[in-house]
């Protein structure tokens, strides 16, 4: 049992063995006994490779694009997944960042706190000078 589109392309292929002047979409609908509104609403694929004179050259270059375009898109989503990932790792560092000029300004002020007690002490401890003996 042939699909239609078997059919089709079967009968394209009869069509190119005449030549390309005898390759339209009006004679494929007729060799196929299907309208030709239904192989433009159905099969617009086998359009393309009617309006392409159903020549090898064109078929490949079809098939060129389409690898191309698969290949693109495998591209991208590998980019997006490391994309994905870059952004998480990004955003972990920032955390850590963070948390380090955090402890970073606490040691600080902690610092500076000691040297302003300290100071203030010896301020306050004030050394009794001794006079000398004769």
């Amino acid at each position: 049992m042939t699909t239609t589109r078997d059919l089709l392309l079967k009968s394209l292929a009869e069509l190119t063995a005449k030549g390309p002047s005898h390759i339209s979409i009006t004679a494929l609908s007729k060799i196929a006994k299907i309208s030709r509104s239904s192989i433009y609403k159905y099969y617009p694929d086998i359009v393309i490779k009617v309006r392409g004179g159903a020549s090898e050259f064109s078929l490949s270059n079809i098939e060129k694009i389409s690898l191309k375009l698969y290949i693109l898109k495998k591209q991208l989503k590998e980019q997006r997944v490391l994309v994905g990932m870059l952004t998480n790792v990004c955003s972990e560092q920032l955390v850590e960042i963070i948390e380090l000029n955090a402890k970073y300004l606490d040691a600080l002020e902690s610092k500076n706190l000691q040297i302003t007690f300290l100071e203030s002490a010896l301020a306050k401890s004030k050394k009794v000078v001794l006079k000398t003996v004769k």
